[in-house]
């Protein structure tokens, strides 16, 4: 493998784990949104604790594996979420993740 094929691998795992991490946190916003919104209901305030912490729970769970998963099932998994709707949005949020992340992966 030349070193251009090597280097673009690494840059499409990287993006990869970006894109997870962008589905984490998204999962975690989600949460937080339907939180705080139904935070005067009173009849529904067990299920939106339990909608929460679902919300919470699964998108600090999609963050860590993001973090420090697999490269095969991070491909797995950002493959696995992509569809024509939701691909260009979350590519553009998981841009700045992506820088970040270069720093911190070259660094290593």
């Amino acid at each position: 493998m030349t070193r251009g094929a090597w280097k673009r691998k690494q840059n499409e795992t990287l993006f990869c784990r970006s894109y997870v991490v962008t589905l984490g946190l998204v999962a975690i916003v989600c949460g937080l949104i339907i939180g705080f919104g139904a935070e005067n209901s009173d009849p529904t305030r067990i299920s939106t604790a339990i909608i929460l912490s679902v919300f919470l729970a699964s998108g600090a769970a999609i963050v860590l594996y993001g973090l420090i998963g697999p490269s095969k099932g991070i491909k797995r998994l950002a493959n696995a979420t992509v569809t024509n709707w939701n691909a260009p949005v979350l590519a553009m949020l998981a841009f700045p993740i992506y820088l970040a992340l270069e720093k911190y992966y070259k660094s290593k």
